[in-house]
């Protein structure tokens, strides 16, 4: 079915399950056919179902009965899970247990509950008293078992149903393995073992994803996984058709046959490689979607590597110019510090020398104003004895002997001898430029 919506060739490796379901619910004579007509009869026996089964089924490749079987009303089903052996005796009344519709709906609908305890109360024994045995109910009674279904017919139907919706489904199961009959702890029973892998479909499953292509992509899958892979060694961007992408993907995958590809056409090509391009799906099988995912993987190593180096670098140029900023913030800092520790001591200097000569100008001013101050009181006190004296004698005993001695201290140079003592002079005016004496 799969092959025939994609268009594809497939050899179909399905379980033989869907063809024994096909053949057994086959009209007129499949098992559940023959079943059902041999339950409407009403001179049906056991006897007969089991002939008419062994007549038209005797040709199914999944049905055999021996003779020793035949003669006591058996059969065998080959089932997907293993043989199975089945008795006719009994099997046509089981297949009549039949549950009336009316009844069905009466139980199905909630708002019937009352109805339905109303009708046992009041029928009683009078409504099996009214009852008619006449030819037309028993023909109606007839055509009511026609037109239901039986036992067998509800179970075809149900399956049919199962199969119709699994085919439109994707179902996954979990299947316990059962290590041994015995219960017992670290025993494994291999043949128990593989016989529940068999039953289960195991490995079959493995066998038909082996033998087919398992690995089923759509389209748009296919395009935004292994876009990377065709464009590898090509420098035109233009890559996005399906076709496209297949066709350069070809030339990175071996070829699986023997046959020379050079004369082959695209699908044939494909083929080769394990390759199946549907309507809207892309087939492939293991190898060559193991060498498409390493092409992939590979890809993104080397590009990751690519990107990691220039993420690094980027990331060490960052490092590098903030280290440099930080760097010459320093030395700007630095020297702006030192400039202004320059101009600190330059202005201390010019204040110090600024203070140091005010206190020397109003030094020296101070000692010329005490220098003059002096000479001015010799003058006065030496005009006073030239006013006052009388006499020469008078003048001269007078200058000699009252008048104060005037100290003048200066310092004198570094005597030779290299003494750091200060000589005192002391100079002595008498009146008249004869007279005058030092005294040290």
């Amino acid at each position: 079915m799969l092959s025939m919506q994609q268009t594809i060739y497939y050899i179909s490796t399905s379980p033989p399950l869907s063809c024994m379901c096909n053949n057994f619910s086959a009209k007129p004579f499949g098992l559940f056919s023959l079943m059902d007509e041999e339950s409407m009869l009403a001179k049906g026996t056991d006897a007969s179902l089991a002939s008419k089964l062994y007549l038209r089924c005797s040709t199914h490749p999944r049905f055999s009965a021996s003779p020793v079987q035949q003669g006591r009303g058996l059969f065998t089903v080959e089932h997907y899970a293993g043989k199975v052996e089945y008795t006719t005796e009994g099997m046509r009344e089981k297949n009549k247990d039949e549950l009336r519709q009316d009844i069905a709906d009466l139980f199905q609908t909630e708002t019937e509950v009352h109805s339905f305890t109303r009708l046992l109360c009041e029928a009683g024994l009078t409504h099996r008293q009214t009852r008619s045995n006449s030819p037309a109910t028993l023909r109606r009674n007839e055509s009511k078992r026609l037109n239901t279904s039986s036992v067998g017919g509800q179970f075809k139907a149900q399956l049919l149903h199962l199969m119709e919706m699994l085919q439109h489904t994707s179902p996954h199961y979990v299947r316990c393995i059962k290590p041994n009959d015995s219960a017992t702890a670290r025993v494994i029973d291999r043949d128990r073992v593989v016989e529940q892998l068999r039953c289960n479909g195991v490995l079959q499953a493995v066998q038909v994803a082996r033998a087919g292509y398992p690995v089923r992509m759509l389209h748009e899958e296919f395009i935004s996984r292994y876009t990377i892979v065709a464009k590898i060694g090509k420098r035109s961007g233009g890559i996005n058709s399906i076709y496209a992408i297949v066709d350069n993907c070809l030339s990175h995958l071996p070829i699986q046959s023997s046959k020379s590809t050079s004369t082959m056409d695209f699908t044939s090509q494909c083929v080769a490689r394990g390759i199946q391009l549907g309507v809207t799906k892309i087939f492939m099988r293991s190898p060559t979607f193991e060498r498409l995912e390493s092409l992939r993987r590979e890809f993104i190593a080397v590009h990751q590597q690519f990107i990691g180096e220039r993420l690094l670098g980027y990331f060490h140029r960052r490092r590098y110019v903030r280290y440099r900023k930080a760097v010459v913030a320093i030395q700007r800092a630095f020297r702006y510090q030192r400039q202004r520790t320059a101009c600190a001591t330059s202005l201390q200097a010019f204040a110090r020398m600024v203070i140091a000569r005010t206190y020397y100008i109003r030094l020296v001013r101070s000692v010329i104003y005490l220098q003059g101050c002096i000479r001015a009181k010799q003058q006065n006190a030496k005009l006073k004895y030239v006013l006052e004296g009388s006499n020469e004698d008078e003048m001269e005993d007078a200058w000699l002997d009252d008048i104060p001695e005037t100290t003048y201290s200066e310092l004198s140079p570094i005597s030779s001898s290299g003494g750091d003592d200060e000589d005192i002079v002391r100079m002595t005016y008498v009146d008249g430029p004869q007279y005058g004496r030092a005294s040290a």
